[in-house]
């Protein structure tokens, strides 16, 4: 696995798109299909002060665990869904299988490692 597929699976596992991550830490779309080798010393000090629980050994070289501190997933919701009934209790429901769903994948990715 090299650098890109490390950084994808992190920002799978923070259970946001690659786009979202990309703006977050100032980069144009397709920034991290761009990676070849690896990331340069100005966007590692970015992603450092962004994503503090990524472990940059992990991501640069492989070696040691995904996370230096235990961490969950964050879900992005990025629009509000069409099915809202009068009280929003479907959206409630609907929005809570989503994150447990997108949880239990990023546990099952890190398991299968």
């Amino acid at each position: 696995m090299n650098t890109k597929e490390r950084l994808k699976e992190y920002i799978k596992f923070k259970g946001m798109a690659v786009t979202s991550f990309e703006k977050s830490i100032g980069t144009a779309n397709s920034y991290v299909n761009s990676i070849y080798k690896s990331i340069g010393s100005d966007k590692r000090d970015v992603i450092i002060e962004k994503y503090p629980d990524l472990n940059m050994d992990w991501l640069l070289t492989g070696r040691g665990e995904m996370l230096t501190v235990k961490s969950e997933p964050t879900i992005e919701v990025k629009e509000k869904p069409s099915y809202i009934s009068a009280d929003g209790y479907e959206v409630k429901y609907v929005l809570l299988l989503e994150r447990t769903v997108a949880f239990l994948e990023a546990k099952i990715a890190e398991l299968t490692k």
